[in-house]
């Protein structure tokens, strides 16, 4: 064999190396460093996944087409990595869910009193209004969510002692219909937050006890609680995947983070691990991507002063 052929043959086998190495590392690392969507959201974000500065928080749609966003002026859309509000500029709105037909967005203002929940089309246009029998602040913003029928929302209820002193979360249950607010949870050594609806009987929220963060599944037929994160975990809810399935985010000691999705047998699969300190704000419907930012986790004493730095891609559970 010829020197030249002898060189080239060895060429080709380092290329098949490196071709087998690529596709190893992309099938077994829990991130790409691109983002490939696969169809959920696909025309939400920039490059690689980018977002808009400013964003405090980011939202999947029922059916993982849209990411809502709100930043300081209020709750809108992203197209292409910037958003679109939604809210007028007047509006005093800090915290969004999407409705069920993932065209619409309930909308709540804060920090004052609130009156009333408002749900918008994607256009601005008023779709309804729930005026609330018994209102209440809803601070900054600490998570809402509807049920699959948009019927009923879950809201974090900030409650306040005298100036200067400890702010409060706790989870009230609104019938949307007629506006009737009643109190799911009222502990004082614990604020729960980041509410998701797994169906219309059944939640997921994060309870919070000085620096200990569970995630919780509460019956609201029942009224019962269970703990679904481990004792030992720093754990927040951040989607519901395949039907019904709860995911959460921890946080290990080391700060490394984690996303996990419950299983209908109990068990729990890691679909993503992402670098130290991030912060998981919302997993799209099919486990497929991740909306991150990079700044330390949210205060409790102010507004979410975070930037993303884009979506990233998980390994989608079956």
């Amino acid at each position: 064999m010829s020197r030249a052929r002898s060189r080239l043959v060895i060429g080709l086998l380092l290329a098949v190396i490196a071709v087998a190495v690529g596709v190893y590392v992309t099938s077994t690392t829990d991130t790409s460093p691109r983002i490939a969507i696969g169809g959920e959201a696909a025309d939400a974000f920039g490059p690689d996944g980018a977002i808009d500065a400013g964003v405090h928080r980011g939202i999947f749609s029922p059916d993982g087409s849209l990411v809502a966003a709100i930043n300081a002026n209020g709750v809108g859309v992203l197209r292409h990595g910037h958003v679109q509000l939604v809210t007028p500029a007047e509006s005093a709105a800090v915290d969004a869910a999407w409705m069920p037909d993932s065209r619409s967005l309930l909308i709540a203002e804060g920090p004052a009193t609130m009156q009333q929940l408002t749900v918008l089309t994607l256009d601005g246009a008023v779709k309804g209004v729930a005026r609330l029998d018994e209102p209440f602040a809803v601070g900054f913003g600490f998570g809402l969510a509807v049920d699959r029928r948009g019927a009923r929302a879950v809201a974090v209820r900030e409650a306040r002692d005298p100036i200067g002193g400890h702010r409060r979360h706790d989870l009230v249950l609104i019938e949307l219909t007629s506006g009737h607010v009643s109190v799911l949870t009222d502990t004082e050594d614990a604020d729960e937050e980041m509410p998701v609806f797994l169906d219309d009987d059944r939640l997921v929220y994060a309870s919070a006890t000085g620096t200990d963060v569970a995630v919780m599944e509460r019956t609201l037929s029942s009224g019962q609680t269970r703990q679904i994160s481990r004792a030992s975990e720093v754990a927040e809810p951040v989607g519901v995947v395949l039907g019904v399935q709860p995911v959460y985010a921890t946080t290990a000691d080391d700060g490394v983070v984690a996303v996990w999705v419950v299983l209908q047998s109990g068990r729990r699969a890691r679909i993503g691990k992402l670098a130290k300190w991030t912060n998981v704000w919302s997993v799209s419907p099919r486990g497929t991507a991740a909306i991150v930012s990079s700044a330390p986790p949210h205060t409790r004493n102010g507004p979410y002063a975070t930037r993303f730095v884009r979506a990233v891609t998980l390994t989608a559970p079956t």
